[in-house]
């Protein structure tokens, strides 16, 4: 999508990522026993920052992301977190 909408400048694309990216706040997605994406999001006080979320394309559109929001979600709800898109 980055590419199609900006073009992609492979040097420009890894300093980004090596900016947000953190691994202790990152979760592998897994279903059916096969790592499908990723998920990013960090605790800051009384909320829940959702960092990245990354489904790979061939499971797309099957609900995933949805679930893993959804969770997030009820996560935050249970521990009366705020959420925030960060």
């Amino acid at each position: 999508m980055i590419e199609r909408l900006f073009g992609w400048d492979q040097t420009h694309e890894e300093e980004n990522f090596g900016r947000f990216f953190k691994a202790e706040e990152t979760q592998i997605i897994a279903t059916d026993g096969r790592d499908v994406g990723w998920v990013q999001e960090r605790m800051e006080g009384a909320s829940i920052f959702l960092c990245s979320l990354y489904v790979m394309p061939a499971f797309q559109r099957h609900g995933i992301g949805g679930h893993v929001l959804r969770t997030l979600l009820q996560r935050a709800r249970a521990e009366s977190k705020a959420t925030s898109k960060g």
